[in-house]
């Protein structure tokens, strides 16, 4: 029994898909390669540890609750018409607190994933630790200063005026707030001051990180030649469609 085997021309006029006539007098389909596909990586996201994000939580739930306790002794430290001292702690303490709860409701809603973005605490930080700085030391330069709440009662004089009256003074004038509250005021604001500080100097790191890491170059790698490519849909016109398929060939040697 014969075998069956398709004819050599059979064969090559089904791989190149060419007439058979056309292969007989020795054409070839013209080759062209597949337009290499580009393929495009983006750079990495930057992460950051579980421990490092809680970690900073911490110092901001710290920020948080001194806030509260230097807005506490500020206020109550005023007594009628008189002013403390003591309420050199309120700007600080008011911002850090505002800020501080800020950042941890946003970290809250996010599932203490981030908080808010670090350009952001570079700025307002940057704000608390130069309000604290300076009221922080004002305040700690007058508890070490100045000791005019001490009572002394016989530290105090009196002067008779030309119609006999009598006027007493004191030898300086007392701060109407407690000396622990002054005293509270000051240890809270320098507080503040050094966890803002510390805050703003990670804050300028992770700014870094982001922006170096936003300029890395994107990579694209190009497919080898001869990669089939992805198949793109095209709906030739309607004049163009009545149009014989243009075929390159080579003529024969």
């Amino acid at each position: 029994m014969a075998s069956q085997q398709t004819p050599p021309k059979v064969e090559r006029a089904a791989q190149n898909n060419l007439p058979e006539d056309m292969i007989a007098a020795g054409f070839q389909p013209y080759y062209q390669p597949y337009p290499g596909q580009q393929q495009t990586i983006a750079p990495p996201p930057l992460e950051t540890s579980k421990r490092a994000e809680f970690t900073r939580l911490g110092f901001f739930g710290a920020a948080l609750l001194l806030g509260i306790i230097g807005l506490g002794l500020s206020l109550s430290s005023l007594g009628g018409d008189d002013i403390s001292v003591a309420i050199a702690a309120l700007p600080a303490s008011a911002i850090a607190t505002i800020w501080s709860l800020a950042e941890v409701i946003t970290r809250a809603v996010r599932k203490f994933k981030r908080g808010i973005h670090p350009g952001a605490h570079v700025g307002v930080c940057l704000i608390i630790w130069m309000i604290a700085s300076v009221t922080g030391g004002m305040l700690c330069t007058y508890v070490a200063l100045y000791n005019g709440y001490e009572d002394d009662e016989e530290c105090s004089f009196s002067t008779t005026d030309g119609e006999g009256r009598v006027s007493s003074y004191d030898c300086a004038p007392r701060d109407p707030a407690p000396k622990g509250k002054i005293v509270g005021s000051a240890v809270i604001t320098c507080m503040l001051f050094a966890l803002n500080f510390g805050l703003f100097i990670d804050a300028c790191i992770q700014t870094h990180r982001r922006n170096a890491a936003a300029k890395r170059p994107i990579m694209v790698i190009a497919q080898p030649q001869g990669w089939p490519a992805a198949p793109v849909q095209m709906q030739a016109p309607a004049a163009a469609a009545k149009e014989p398929a243009i075929r390159e060939y080579y003529a024969p040697a």
